[in-house]
Formats: C-alpha cells, sequence, structure tokens
C-alpha cells in the first residue's frame, strides 16, 4: 500500500518519539510519503487547541494523520491504534523497529531534538520551582530573546535563582522577586514583544523609580495584552506552563493580598544548549497559526477520527 503519513508532535514527549522511531523505520522500509514535524510543548499545545477547534481529535498526545492511497478520507489516529494500524498494513512490519535499549534511545532522540529546535542567538533555561507543603514542584523551560533584549535577558537571568513567588493572580499570572532584595532594576530596553500568548516571562516596573523595570518578574497564564508597554517582555515558557497555572490557584493570604499563604521558591536553575549567536537556517519564531491553517486545509474536509 502507499500513504501519506504526517506527524505532528512536541519533542520532549516519550509518547511522540515513539511514534517518530516508527515513522522513521516506515520511511525506510516502505514507498509511503512521511512528514514528521517537532515543536516545543507550547507551540504544540496551541496547534492542538486550534485544529481541535475545528474538527473533533481524539487523542493530542501526538497528532497522526495517515490518507491512504486512493481513499478519499484522512485518518487521525491515536499512539496506540496508530501501532495497530501499521501492523495490519505492512508485511514486512515486525518488533525490530524497537531494537536496542529503546527507552534510552528515545530519552536520547528527545534530548537532541529539544536542542536542535533552539534558536542559537537565544539562551534556554530550566528552573524548578519548589513549593513543599502542597507539592506543586516541577520544572519549567524558559526560552530568553537575547536577540531582542539582551541587558534586560540578563539582567533577569541572575535573578532567577534567588526568587520566590510574591503574587499569584489565579488563570492570570504570578510574580516573582527577591526577598529583601534591594537592587532596583534596569532601565527600559524594549517594548518590542507583545503578550498576546500565555506564557510570557517579563519585568515588572520597579514603582519607586520611574523607568526602572525588574525588581520583580512576572510569569503570564493567558494573554494579557494590557501589558504591552508597562511589562518589559524577555521571552517565554516553551515547557512547564501547566505548573504555573497551578501555582497561580494557591490560596492566597487575602483577596486584597495576593501572596501565596504557602511559601514557593525557584531552585536548581542551569542553563540548557549554548548560545553561539551564529544564525542557521531556521525560519525563526514557530508561526504556529499558520502551522495550524495548513494543516485544516488538508484534512477538514476527509477527516475520519479512528482513536
Amino acid at each position: 500500500m502507499s500513504s501519506t503519513i504526517t506527524i505532528i508532535g512536541n519533542v520532549n514527549c516519550q509518547h511522540y518519539q515513539k511514534v517518530k522511531c516508527l515513522a522513521e523505520f516506515l520511511k525506510k522500509s516502505s514507498g509511503d510519503r512521511i512528514e514528521i514535524r517537532g515543536f516545543f510543548e507550547a507551540d504544540f499545545d496551541r496547534i492542538c487547541a486550534s485544529v481541535k477547534s475545528h474538527v473533533p481529535l481524539v487523542d493530542v498526545e501526538v497528532l497522526i494523520f495517515v490518507e491512504e492511497k486512493g481513499e478519499d478520507r484522512i485518518l487521525q489516529f491515536g499512539v496506540k491504534s496508530f501501532e495497530e494500524w501499521v501492523g495490519k498494513n505492512y508485511a514486512f512490519f515486525s518488533d525490530d523497529w524497537q531494537c536496542g535499549d529503546f527507552e534510552e534511545n528515545m530519552k536520547a532522540n528527545a534530548e537532541r531534538d529539544l536542542r536542535d529546535s533552539m534558536n542559537p542567538e537565544r539562551s534556554y533555561v530550566r528552573m524548578n520551582f519548589v513549593a513543599r507543603e502542597n507539592g506543586y514542584n516541577g520544572s519549567v523551560l524558559i526560552e530568553f530573546y537575547d536577540d531582542i533584549c539582551p541587558k534586560s535577558c540578563e539582567f533577569l537571568k541572575k535573578k532567577l535563582s534567588e526568587s520566590s513567588v510574591t503574587r499569584a493572580v489565579k488563570g492570570g499570572w504570578i510574580q516573582l522577586g527577591e526577598d529583601g532584595g534591594a537592587e532596583e532594576g534596569i532601565a527600559r530596553e524594549s517594548f518590542a514583544v507583545h503578550h498576546q500568548v500565555g506564557g510570557i516571562i517579563g519585568l515588572c516596573p520597579s514603582g519607586a523609580k520611574p523607568g526602572l523595570y525588574g525588581k520583580e518578574f512576572y510569569i503570564t497564564i493567558k494573554p494579557l495584552e494590557h501589558l504591552d508597554g508597562n511589562g518589559v517582555a524577555v521571552g517565554r515558557v516553551l515547557e512547564g506552563l501547566e505548573l504555573v497555572e497551578k501555582i497561580s490557584e494557591i490560596q492566597t493570604m487575602s483577596f486584597s493580598d495576593q501572596k501565596p499563604s504557602v511559601e514557593v521558591k525557584v531552585e536548581d536553575v542551569s542553563e540548557v544548549g549554548v548560545k553561539t549567536g551564529v544564525k542557521d537556517n531556521s525560519d525563526g519564531d514557530i508561526d504556529w497559526k499558520s502551522i495550524t491553517r495548513s494543516i485544516l486545509r488538508g484534512v477538514m474536509e476527509k477527516f475520519v477520527a479512528v482513536g
């Protein structure tokens, strides 16, 4: 048989790496046209949400679309049902595609794909949130826009490991700062980055000294366009926005005092990858709306959910 298979997923997701490995095995062993596209978690989630608003997706761990030759339909599979479909339709298929230490290979592939997706002009930092009293612990991966506001990025990166959550606005944003921090901030560098999506990290106005930013900083959970021209956005969350949202829901001292009733600190901050400053051949920032439109153009009229 001859089919067109499209795989779209989060590069750091085990399910995507498994399906990708299977698809690459098919690519070597069949004449099928196979397209594999991996994205950061944040971009993949937005693509999924947008596609799901138009077609009834049955599984959003990985988007798997198959158009069989001669069939006027496009099938959408879940991870398990795709593997079953392959086993049924490819006579040569066997478990050989899971050769070697499969779990370790998938982990290594995820790390490689994650680094390959990074913009060499930007820096990437993973920071761990620790809230010992309620178990809201986990890591967040941040992309810093060094190519847009380098001074602000360097300023904030130095503050991360000494910060704790000072304000939690449910479903809106969290605000962080240093306990007893004396530094007032840095002069405004740029308002170039807007707040049209959730997951934006930026410097708050310092308040006492007009024109200074960064005594505290914020991470948004949803689009907050009223912050344009008020907060200096310096990057975005690529992984872990769900954790940030959970932190925003922690009970606060009172309605007027939005400081969390339990301590939430940032610990174990580490830089991921190496910023080379050398441009590659990538297209820059992901235009997830354009990607969504291209998916829907090929899918909507022929869509059949398999499960």
